[in-house]
Order: C-alpha cells, then structure tokens, then sequence
C-alpha cells in the first residue's frame, strides 16, 4: 500500500517496486527508477551500505550518522549518474527524483512524526539534484594517486619509525 522503490539483499541483492508506486509511474518514469535501482544492484550497494554502517559504529553517534547519510548520497548520486548516462534528458530524471520523493514522503507524513523517521529513501534530495543537474560534476578522487600517496606514507613512516627510536633512545641514555 506504500510507495516505495529500494534494492535489498547483501550477496544477491534484488529490487523491488510497490505496486502503489508503479500506479502512479508513466513508462519513462519507470524505466528511470529501474536503471537506477539495477545500478545499486550491480554495485552491491546494500552490502557496501552495511559494512560501512559496521565501521561508522565505531564513531560517537551523531558522527557515524553523519557519514552514513554521506555515504548513502554519494551512493544515491552514483545510481544518479549511471541513468544520466543511459538517458540524456537529465531534467526529466530530476523531475522524476522529485516525483518519487513526494509519493514516499507522503505516507510518511500522514502516519508519524517526521522528526522519528528514519528518512534514508528521501534524504538530500536537494543535493542529488544539483549533482545531476550540475554541468561541471567535478573531478572523482584519483585512484593512483592517492594509492600512490597512501603507500609512500607508509614507507616513508616505516623508514623513519628506527630512526625517531634511535633519536628517543641516544637523549635519554646515560652514560
């Protein structure tokens, strides 16, 4: 009786639509929100969401939920791009981003206090819309780069650890 569209599962992950959303979809609407949910299937997307929900708990609460919602919209805003590349009309999948979170917001305004809610589906929607819209994305993090960064720090702290030892240890002995 919900609207709601959303992929579960952790080795197989599956999507699943409502019927009360598929009423209310046109075919290009639908075949929107499919592109996008087949993306988070090809992504693993829940297992990715679960095992970076297990490493933010680790974090004082309002920080670990913090960067889960950043974690769920940088997955949203991937989902996002992969339909922008299949479909050009980029405007047409905004509106239908607007569309779907109206629809799913709604029950949940009519049956509990939004403030109780927990809102992952309809978040940020005002940033995954820039995003899509933007003409300039930006640039994604260079992977060799920063692997390159990441394994000459380690070196370079590995090479120093005897180093800064032998310094600790030459000004505290006594002759």
């Amino acid at each position: 009786d919900t609207p709601a569209a959303f992929t579960a599962g952790y080795l197989k992950p599956k999507s699943y639509i409502t019927q009360a959303l598929l009423s209310q979809l046109s075919t290009e609407e639908l075949s929107i929100i499919k592109l996008h949910e087949k993306e988070h299937v090809r992504r693993y997307d829940p297992a990715k969401k679960c095992l970076f929900q297990l490493l933010t708990a680790l974090f004082p609460r309002k920080v670990s939920q913090r960067l889960n919602q950043s974690m769920t919209t940088a997955m949203e805003q991937g989902a996002d791009r992969a339909i922008s590349d299949e479909i050009s009309d980029r405007a047409t999948i905004a509106t239908t981003l607007l569309k779907v979170r109206r629809l799913v917001a709604q029950p949940l305004h009519l049956h509990a206090d939004t403030s109780l809610v927990c809102n992952y589906g309809i978040d940020n929607i005002e940033q995954r819309i820039e995003y899509l819209l933007a003409e300039d994305r930006g640039r994604s993090i260079p992977v060799v780069a920063t692997f390159l960064f990441f394994v000459s720090m380690s070196v370079l702290c590995a090479m120093s650890a005897d180093y800064i030892h032998h310094t600790i240890e030459y000004t505290l002995s006594h002759y």
